[in-house]
């Protein structure tokens, strides 16, 4: 029970240090304005065009930054060291977006044609976490489940 509580402290604690850190705001605040307007209610992947135009490098730098921090997010998910439950709950809408709107530079990052990653290391945990929540039944099943999990530990 300890040890449980422990790790949704440090949960917590992680979420909040992202959104007092100047760093962070800067970069989200950078790709939301870009990606994700208020106005938008849907979401097309970003084309590698984008990518390759040396114009953009400094939203590139941001998405550079937002995904490694992601990655940071998922390999603590994956490896117990964050509550998956309430990272889930708390900004798993956010990173499934950013997922899928990424994916062509993700995969391009990754040397990933669909069958094969020639950088499997490269967002490997990001890419698992995301697959993960993806597969997942309805979001409100997934929480009861994970609730009734937790319980019986």
């Amino acid at each position: 029970m300890t040890l449980r509580n422990s790790i949704k402290q440090h949960t917590i604690n992680t979420l909040l240090q992202s959104r007092l850190s100047a760093t962070y705001m800067q970069h989200a605040l950078c790709i939301n304005k870009k990606f994700f307007p208020p106005n938008e209610l849907t979401y097309d992947h970003i084309e590698m065009d984008f990518f390759n135009d040396e114009a953009n490098v400094e939203i590139i730098q941001s998405v550079a930054y937002i995904l490694n921090y992601f990655e940071f997010l998922s390999a603590a998910v994956r490896y117990g060291d964050l509550d998956e439950t309430l990272l889930r709950s708390a900004v798993g809408g956010m990173l499934i977006r950013f997922y899928e709107r990424m994916m062509l530079f993700i995969k391009f990052q990754r040397g990933d044609d669909g069958r094969v990653a020639l950088h499997p290391r490269q967002l490997e945990h990001y890419t698992w976490l995301f697959k993960r929540w993806k597969k997942k039944k309805g979001y409100e099943d997934w929480l009861w489940d994970q609730a009734k999990q937790d319980r019986r530990e």
